[in-house]
């Protein structure tokens, strides 16, 4: 389809494992082991561009277009992950297991299991597309990516009415004012992945020859650019804070 950047490759892969690193660090100080699959997204990531950098002297060596694919595919599933897991301590840490439009105790367990069977629908989709069964592949994607929309928009609509709540009803008194900032940090993310994936299910349905597909500045914008103002994002604001 095109020649991989180089140039594009390593900047972003650099970025990646420097935000990345920073989690490490951040995750150990605050023991904030729930960000753990946010780590492993990031090691992905930059897996994922590390693939590209290869892939610009081995264009058509099948491994490494596999795992560049792949990795960059299913990242933002993993920080998704530890999205949700942020909530549910944002809930227990501001006491409002009783305004909760999901008991904390039930929110990660339901979304994070949500969350593991599309990643394993996505991989099983972007590993039969480098095989003849590229169409079934292709389809597979799109509906891991589909129902991750539908799942982050519950997310979304859960966080927007537990916020809301927290701050219109006077029973509900938080022992931190600043827990708002990373409800917005939460949301920040939540958007740009929300984005990200409505993205890439138009960028599938076009097809190899389509468009989006030909043109990997497309693909810098929304899992490179966009993902990474998610990590960053976290970096700025981490929870364990």
């Amino acid at each position: 389809r095109y020649d991989p950047s180089i140039v594009a490759a390593v900047i972003s892969m650099i970025c990646f494992l420097v935000s990345t690193c920073v989690h490490i660090f951040q995750a150990s100080k605050y023991r904030t082991y729930y960000f753990i699959p946010f780590i492993v997204g990031g090691l992905l990531d930059t897996t994922g561009f590390l693939g590209r950098i290869l892939a610009h002297s081995h264009p058509y060596d099948l491994n490494i277009y596999v795992v560049q694919t792949i990795f960059i595919l299913l990242a933002p599933a993993l920080f998704a992950a530890s999205i949700y897991m942020t909530l549910e301590r944002i809930i227990l840490f501001t006491r409002g297991e009783k305004i909760a439009p999901i008991p904390a105790r039930w929110l990660s367990k339901i979304f994070v299991c949500g969350d593991a069977i599309l990643l394993m629908v996505q991989a099983a989709g972007g590993g039969l597309m480098v095989t003849k069964s590229m169409l079934l592949g292709e389809h597979l994607v799109v509906t891991g990516l589909l129902l991750q929309i539908i799942c982050f928009g519950i997310f979304v609509v859960t966080s927007g009415i537990f916020h809301y709540r927290m701050v219109r009803l006077p029973f509900a008194i938080s022992p931190d004012p600043n827990w708002q900032k990373f409800m917005y940090t939460l949301y920040v993310a939540s958007s740009l992945i929300f984005i990200r994936s409505i993205f890439r299910v138009i960028e599938f349905l076009g097809g190899n020859d389509g468009v989006l597909m030909r043109h990997e500045i497309s693909l810098y914008i929304v899992d490179g650019v966009m993902m990474l103002a998610v990590m960053a994002s976290f970096n700025a604001f981490h929870p364990g804070k």
